[in-house]
């Protein structure tokens, strides 16, 4: 993405409607699929940091969240149900 300006724009763009409205929108998903040349791409996010010291040892926990968008839809894996 470093290299390639529409689709770090178009991936910008996706991942602010689906954080402030809470929406995937097929067209950008669309786009995002046409220009890496997928079918469905992962979104990954860290929903969870914490580093600390627990006696003498280093400790730390993260939690991720990964969802598995279809490029033509725009829908996640678990909006499509069984």
């Amino acid at each position: 993405m470093a290299n390639e300006e529409e689709l770090r724009q178009v991936v910008t763009e996706y991942l602010a409607k689906l954080r402030n409205v809470s929406y995937s929108d097929p067209n950008l998903s669309v786009r995002i699929g046409a220009l890496t040349g997928s079918d469905a791409f992962l979104l990954v996010r860290v929903d969870y940091w914490n580093y600390t010291t627990e006696d003498d040892t280093k400790v730390g926990k993260v939690g991720l969240s990964i969802t598995l968008i279809e490029a033509t839809t725009g829908q996640d894996d678990l909006a499509r149900g069984p």
